[in-house]
């Protein structure tokens, strides 16, 4: 019964500090944070998680991606509130850091799209039928190649030097001579 009264007793001034820092205004809670109270970061968290989840989550349609930008937005809160203007409004202030986060994603999302490559069946189905090129020589990865170096792949290269190599010992000594010379260049 003695544990019990001195659990109570311990928990009781934390209690008591949530509730007095759930009453309290965000500028006072940021104060608080500041002034050395820990438990006042977490209620400032708790105030706004679930709002710039929503908020992040509409800007950018990935949830998953918003759970991140939304830890990050805290990360940055903790790191510089002592930047923070008190005479402002602390929400302005978090949801610019979050807006600023969101949009950075999308942006980044612009440079760097994301292809994904499914392997291609005889017999799809009308339903699950992938995306087809129309051009089936030209693959996606071919923009990211070396503009100098042949594109082709390796099949493409051995059947066209086959094919050159045939047409090659029905030309004249001389054009032969030239083709080879050439085709040693490069």
């Amino acid at each position: 019964m003695a544990d019990v009264a001195i659990k109570r007793a311990v928990s009781l001034p934390g209690a008591a500090v949530r509730e007095r820092l759930r009453t309290l205004d965000d500028s006072a809670v940021v104060t608080a944070f500041l002034g050395g109270e820990e438990r006042a970061f977490q209620e400032l968290v708790e105030r706004y998680q679930t709002r710039l989840l929503n908020f992040v989550f509409r800007t950018i349609g990935d949830r998953e991606k918003a759970e991140d930008l939304v830890q990050e937005v805290f990360i940055r809160v903790h790191r510089h509130l002592h930047r923070f203007d008190r005479s402002k409004k602390f929400s302005t202030w978090i949801y610019t850091i979050a807006s600023n986060l969101a949009k950075n994603e999308l942006r980044n999302r612009s440079r760097n799209p994301l292809v994904l490559f499914q392997t291609i069946k005889k017999n799809w189905q009308d339903e699950e039928r992938p995306l087809q090129f129309e051009d089936s020589n030209s693959r996606p990865d071919d923009m990211y190649r070396n503009p100098w170096s042949d594109s082709r792949s390796t099949t493409s290269r051995c059947s066209s030097f086959a094919s050159s190599r045939a047409s090659r010992t029905k030309r004249s000594p001389r054009s032969r001579r030239a083709i080879s010379v050439r085709s040693s260049l490069g």
